[in-house]
């Protein structure tokens, strides 16, 4: 039972990629066309979120760093203590 549960999968794998190969050694331009039209369609758009990315992934580490910067100028150095008390 446990076995054809394993092949089944397996040979609809197998018959995927068969009828992929096959259809790809007949007719290359069914394959590569659609694939050429999405990534023409979609490039613009990903040109234009990564470098929105970039751009806002620059701005918070620019801004991460001042606000260190700014906590970091905030503490004192010396802490001068007078009296004998540790509070």
């Amino acid at each position: 039972m446990l076995e054809a549960s394993v092949e089944r999968p397996l040979v609809l794998l197998a018959l995927v990629v068969a009828a992929f190969i096959g259809i790809l050694l007949i007719s290359p331009e069914s394959i590569t066309d659609p694939v050429r039209s999405a990534l023409d369609t979609a490039l613009p758009l990903a040109s234009v979120l990564g470098v929105t990315l970039l751009v806002g992934g620059i701005g918070y580490w620019w801004y991460t760093r001042r606000q260190a910067r700014v906590a970091e100028a905030k503490t004192p150095e010396n802490v001068f203590q007078l009296g004998g008390d540790e509070k």
